[in-house]
């Protein structure tokens, strides 16, 4: 039989976490990171674009369910 090749690390052997942020050292850091700001603001308008396509699907199946009743 082969062997598997780990892959995954013990609990014990992983870094240790980062320390938690609070909301002013996380602004700073992400402001200092023109590529994160910018892929933030991207998925942020990305999630709003498709959360206003899910309304207008939404929408349109309750107005057809209503209209068939």
């Amino acid at each position: 039989m082969t062997q598997l090749e780990r892959h995954m690390l013990a609990e014990d052997q992983r870094a240790p976490r980062p320390a938690p942020l609070d909301e002013a050292q996380f602004r700073w850091q992400i402001n200092q990171d023109a590529m994160a700001t910018e892929k933030l603001a991207e998925g942020i308008r990305g999630f709003h674009a498709d959360q206003q396509r899910l309304e207008a699907l939404v929408e349109q199946q309750l107005l057809q369910l209503r209209g068939t009743s």
